[in-house]
């Protein structure tokens, strides 16, 4: 049971260049869980240079390592051309969902190594697709906050941000949170 939102207000103009077909030690490391089947990517056929997955914890700073990891996929698949304005609303929209996931989903003083949160890149001909995998099978929450509250936006700026949002069930018990970023160049 996948839930999605759409936004058509933010459409795909024109699309990227084609990423490099050989790939170096700096390349994003393209990874799937280890002994779990289903659709993580590469099960699905998804080419290493179309996808990339980071695996992190609910460390301070996962956050800014996702953020390094989003960077050197942009510059890897050459989505870093396509300007400021869709750098800076991928590098928001992966901070926020790794952000919900690190503070909903884990329990970070109590660290569990066999729950890992993942971050999923998936570059697609018109749009790249963000996604986060965590153990938590609540699914996520977009309230209403209070005008002066300084938390609780999260969601709302990836929703704004993105083509479409959503998030779907996965085994065992837990959820990925995705958001699809249109290609576009500003």
């Amino acid at each position: 049971m996948a839930r999605s939102t759409e936004n058509s207000a933010r459409t795909a103009r024109t699309t990227p260049p084609a990423p490099d077909a050989e790939f170096g030690a700096d390349s994003p490391i393209c990874l799937s869980r280890t002994g779990e089947t289903g659709p993580h990517g590469l099960e699905l056929g998804l080419s290493p240079a179309m996808f990339a997955a980071h695996q992190f914890d609910a460390t301070p700073i996962s956050v800014a390592e996702s953020r390094a990891f989003l960077q050197r996929c942009l510059t890897r698949w050459r989505l870093n051309t396509l300007g400021q304005t869709f750098t800076d609303d991928a590098r928001l929209i992966v901070s926020e969902l790794v952000t919900n996931a690190a503070l909903h989903a884990l329990k970070p003083l109590q660290p569990n190594p066999r729950q890992r949160l993942w971050l999923a890149l998936h570059m697609q001909p018109n749009a790249l697709i963000c996604a986060v995998s965590d153990p938590s099978p609540a699914p996520p929450r977009m309230p209403a906050p209070a005008p002066w509250a300084d938390a609780g936006r999260g969601l709302q700026l990836v929703a704004a941000l993105s083509t479409a949002w959503g998030w779907t069930p996965t085994p065992p018990p837990g959820k990925t949170v995705w958001a699809r970023l249109a290609l576009t160049y500003h």
